[in-house]
């Protein structure tokens, strides 16, 4: 699914899909990659961090619209999408 994100707790964020809203559960092993640098600012592009980063980042405001994949109702791989 691909939308807007936002954080909604410490282990959760929401991903504004097109066909609405779902909260989506976030674990240790999520791997987020970001190709702007706003969430995810160290190592080589696309730059990768952790759930926790990004959840702090988005709770700090930074906007971030991404296709996440899932998996048992849990985020496995957040990929940050840049509108051209």
């Amino acid at each position: 699914m691909t939308g807007p994100l936002s954080p909604v707790g410490k282990e959760s964020i929401l991903v504004d899909a097109p066909d609405g809203p779902h909260e989506v559960h976030l674990t240790g092993d999520t791997v987020v990659l970001d190709t702007q640098g706003s969430v995810c600012q160290k190592g080589a592009i696309p730059h990768r961090c952790t759930s926790a980063e990004l959840v702090k980042a988005l709770k700090a405001g930074v906007s971030f619209e991404a296709k996440v994949l899932i998996s048992e109702g849990a985020a496995i791989k957040i990929e940050e999408i840049v509108k051209e």
